[in-house]
């Protein structure tokens, strides 16, 4: 007589009486069966398992039969949960930066502070953001350095505004400083 067993376990050869639990990284949701099955890839199976769970976001299983999801790595997040594969990442805006692994949204994504920007998207440390440029200046979050207008001037690098040009003296966008005027002009 054939032993019907409950999920997440399945009937040996005939003749051995007992249900065998599922081994880890396999699953069986009938009654009655006589193996269980792959767990496939986004998902993951515990001993005993009755279903394949999705990986949460965060995280992704690129393989059959898993026990455990594998986290996004920093600079990003994965957002939809049951992924296959670490190609659901999204990196983090130019601007922002994440350390933070398994993350799952935008959430974990800081900005850049003021004074410093990064162009590069993924970033995964604050010291990937680096110091605005002389003649510039970068609000919290920039992606770029944003010139200085023309009548005004940063002679320092990390500037979060520029200084008004002084008296007597002319400022073309992005200076560094204020030049003299030319002989015969006055601004």
């Amino acid at each position: 007589q054939q032993t019907s067993c409950s999920p997440g376990s399945y009937a040996p050869p005939p003749g051995m009486g007992a249900c065998m639990q599922c081994e880890p990284g396999s699953y069986q949701d009938a009654i009655a069966a006589t193996a269980c099955l792959a767990c496939p890839e986004g998902f993951y199976c515990l001993a005993g398992a009755s279903a394949a769970l999705p990986c949460p976001a965060g995280s992704y299983s690129s393989a059959v039969n898993s026990t455990a999801c594998a986290a996004c790595r920093a600079g990003g997040y994965c957002a939809e949960p049951g992924a296959s594969s670490a190609s659901v990442f999204t990196p983090c805006a130019a601007g922002t930066w994440s350390g933070a692994e398994g993350a799952n949204s935008t959430a974990t994504c800081q900005n850049c502070s003021a004074g410093s920007y990064s162009s590069a998207t993924g970033a995964t440390d604050a010291t990937d953001c680096r110091a605005c440029r002389k003649g510039s200046f970068c609000p919290e979050g920039s992606a770029e350095p944003r010139p200085c207008p023309s009548g005004s001037f940063q002679d320092e690098s990390g500037a979060t505004a520029c200084f008004v040009c002084t008296a007597g003296a002319y400022c073309d966008e992005g200076a560094t400083m204020p030049l003299p005027c030319p002989s015969g002009h006055h601004q």
